[in-house]
């Protein structure tokens, strides 16, 4: 049942193309034993550097566990990501896990080297580990600062420089940051 949870956490983009194609060739002969041979052998046929591999793949891996295993598919959360960071289970699915998603006792900001609008965009995404996919704009910064597991702290090293240099970004990036401030977060600009 481990590789079917392994699937499902790939196909909800927990996991990467890359960790899960790891994942599956350490696992090969688990994977072999639980699925439907025509689904095993299109995961090992397929090219994780092409993109229309990686499409169809989870296009036919998204319709064998819809069919076969929804309950687990649909057991597949942020809450049950939580609860598999805290199990003592050792696996590198675990390990992944952990580390993108356990929160961080404190992350710190330099922010006296940063003189642009996009450096600070980049700086809080990279801090804070927002998906790739985030736009480089503050509305995008807000909408994703819940989707991201907020460390306990967040420092804002040398705050009165960059509010000099930017300082209508910086109202909006500390509006941003007082949404989180203590309720998620504690925020310190020092």
């Amino acid at each position: 049942m481990k590789c079917i949870r392994n699937i499902c956490l790939y196909l909800k983009k927990y996991i990467s193309d890359k960790q899960f194609e790891r994942i599956f060739y350490q696992d090969i002969d688990d994977f072999k034993s639980i699925l439907e041979e025509n689904i095993y052998w299109k995961i090992l046929f397929s090219n994780f550097n092409k993109k229309e591999d990686i499409i169809s793949m989870n296009t036919y891996l998204y319709d064998y566990v819809e069919k076969n295993y929804k309950s687990v598919y649909n057991e597949i959360s942020d809450a049950y990501i939580e609860k598999l960071i805290e199990t003592n289970e050792k696996n590198e699915v675990i390990d992944i896990l952990k580390k993108k998603y356990k929160q961080k006792e404190e992350v710190f900001i330099n922010c006296c080297m940063i003189d642009t609008k996009l450096e600070l965009i980049y700086s809080i995404k990279k801090a804070l580990n927002y998906p790739k996919h985030c736009a480089n704009n503050w509305d995008a910064i807000e909408d994703f600062i819940y989707d991201v597991v907020l460390p306990k702290k967040i420092v804002l090293q040398n705050w009165d420089s960059i509010k000099e240099k930017l300082p209508q970004d910086t109202i909006i990036l500390k509006r941003i940051l007082n949404k989180i401030n203590s309720k998620y977060s504690t925020v310190l600009y020092e």
